[in-house]
């Protein structure tokens, strides 16, 4: 059943960002379709959207996006055919900002030498190659 569910998320956000593309190429450019995850009856679809550009444009993006659910629904049953049409739930995939956040969090920390910039990069080993005493 879970294979099932998963052919019909990538279906659907498919076909929504296909539709996004062709009808409203303008108004969807701040809009990337992160994820599509539909309820086991597949009545319910939670679409999770990265909303780009700076906090304006993301606030205009999301109130459109909401104003066009029901529209975007009727489009969408249209282009996939399955015995309910999903009810559309946008979620903001703040996964960037978070990001960012801890890179900036991570970056403070090494400026005040609170640890190694080696660990920061990726770069640090825990088990530092050990050097073999000289023979005589």
């Amino acid at each position: 059943m879970q294979f099932r569910t998963e052919r019909v998320n990538a279906l659907l956000q498919s076909a929504l960002g296909g539709i996004l593309r062709k009808y409203y190429r303008e108004e969807a450019t701040a809009i990337t379709l992160s994820r599509v995850a539909t309820s086991p009856d597949l009545r319910y679809a939670a679409v999770t959207v990265s909303l780009l550009g700076d906090e304006a444009v993301q606030k205009k993006a999301w109130r459109w996006l909401r104003r066009k659910k029901s529209e975007l629904r009727r489009r969408l049953s249209q282009e996939v055919v399955l015995k309910f049409s999903p009810e559309l739930r946008f979620v903001i995939d703040d996964s960037q900002q978070r990001e960012l956040r801890i890179a900036s969090l991570l970056a403070e920390i090494a400026d005040e030498n609170l640890v190694d910039k080696d660990q920061i990069d990726g770069n640090f080993n825990p088990n530092p190659p050990v050097n073999p005493t000289p023979q005589t």
